[in-house]
């Protein structure tokens, strides 16, 4: 009977925990001879707040982000991409006679906000070469690169089931590139860079509309001209875009006015938390900009010290206010889980016991009366807790997917909140040997 019992647990535990779950808690040939009990709580302190990582990489996928938008709860969103082009020779035939310039940039599929209004992308050659300096090996949100001449702008509105947007360039910047080349002048790269360094595409200072991401690798610059000896037969001579073996030649600057908002409109630093009570008892997460939620269990070990029993399965839930939200201020499906620091430094994703990534996942629970939760399952964290003294400091921030090259957001209910609270619904296990 005994044996039975066993085999029933062992099938419990399958059914019912992940992986991660699993390994917290293994059957025993002691659990033959014991009684088992569960203890489901949901009483476990924990704080919440809002911070702002101070960099994040955005050269990390072929992608730049420009847009700009007003949002009531985060501020004004702007961002500019910023790419270099080169030709994969420098041959023009010398008889050949330069029309036109255009800039053609492919759509990547991503936007955030209202597509249906119009847009105004402007494009500026600048100043200096995009590359690596001081020891950089990435390109972050907050660099930004000085320009020269506005080449040229187009207003429209996108259409991101098609294929690209083409803006047409300043002739004379065209035909002075286009000129050098065919007559030699520019011959390699070294030569390109004394009159192009690259490119700004940029929204105009007004705009209120949309982020808009564009495929870099599949964008070009290309150079329409003719043959005299044939003017009927249109030319083109294309720069492509390629990263380097040292560096890469693109990157996007996405910056937030939160002047208005309950947001700080400077953070000061990435160690200064706003704490939940601060904010309406709710704590915000940005991609882009890098604003992030950040949770805590300072007395956790305590709380199990008296408790006692194993960790059996652990799930941190937080509400999501769907009158936050609209078609255009979407909520993903998904987002990414990082252990930090006591200086929200970030240590690590959150894995759990096979090494797998842990990620949180938003969930319709009751679509009649539009709730919607962030869960996460936090095991892991905890029982680094209980194990290492020093993760009692650490924390847990969460960030969009390509928190690099997106501005999704996420307004998360306390666990302080009036109404709906954060909670964590942690289940014990104890079992005694008779």
């Amino acid at each position: 009977m005994k044996n039975i019992f066993y085999l029933f647990i062992v099938s419990f535990f399958l059914i019912s925990c992940s992986d991660e779950e699993i390994d917290y808690f293994t059957p025993s040939n002691a659990l033959i001879d014991s009684k088992v009990d569960f203890t489901v709580i949901d009483s476990i302190s924990f704080t919440m707040s809002t911070l702002k990582i101070d960099s994040l990489a955005t050269d990390l996928y072929s992608k730049i982000l420009v847009g700009q938008y007003q949002d009531p709860y985060f501020g004004k969103t702007t961002a500019s991409g910023y790419a270099y082009f080169v030709p994969s020779s420098y041959y023009i035939d010398n008889t050949y006679v330069f029309d036109s310039i255009v800039l053609n940039l492919k759509y990547s599929g991503y936007y955030y906000n209202d597509t249906l209004l119009q847009k105004k992308i402007q494009v500026y050659d600048i100043s200096k070469r995009i590359k690596y300096r001081n020891g950089q090996t990435n390109y972050y949100n907050a660099q930004e690169i000085p320009t020269i001449n506005l080449l040229g702008e187009r207003t429209f509105y996108p259409r991101i089931a098609k294929d690209s947007v083409k803006i047409t360039l300043d002739a004379a910047f065209g035909a002075l590139i286009f000129n050098k080349i065919k007559t030699g002048a520019i011959s390699n790269q070294d030569e390109l860079n004394e009159v192009f360094k690259g490119l700004k595409i940029t929204p105009s200072s007004d705009e209120n509309a949309s982020m808009i991401s564009f495929d870099i690798s599949n964008s070009y610059l290309r150079f329409y001209h003719s043959d005299p000896s044939d003017p009927g037969n249109a030319l083109s001579y294309d720069f492509e875009y390629s990263d380097f073996s040292t560096y890469r030649n693109h990157f996007s600057n996405i910056q937030s006015d939160r002047t208005g908002t309950n947001l700080p409109v400077d953070f000061l630093n990435q160690e200064n938390e706003i704490d939940e009570a601060s904010l309406n008892h709710l704590t915000y997460i940005q991609a882009g900009v890098g604003i992030t939620t950040k949770v805590t269990f300072p007395s956790f070990k305590e709380s199990m010290n008296n408790l006692g029993g194993n960790i059996y399965k652990a799930d941190l839930k937080i509400p999501l206010d769907k009158n936050l939200y609209n078609k255009n201020l979407y909520v993903g499906d998904s987002l990414r889980v990082f252990v930090v620091d006591i200086n929200n430094e970030v240590v690590s994703s959150l894995i759990d016991s096979n090494g797998a990534q842990v990620n949180a996942y938003i969930k319709n629970e009751n679509p009649e009366f539009n709730e919607a939760y962030l869960t996460v399952a936090i095991a892991p964290f905890l029982q680094n807790i209980l194990s290492n003294n020093y993760y009692r400091n650490y924390g847990l921030i969460f960030m969009p997917f390509n928190h690099g090259i997106t501005t999704n957001r996420l307004l998360l209910n306390s666990n302080h909140h009036s109404r709906n609270k954060a909670q964590v619904k942690l289940t014990l296990l104890y079992y005694d040997n008779e």
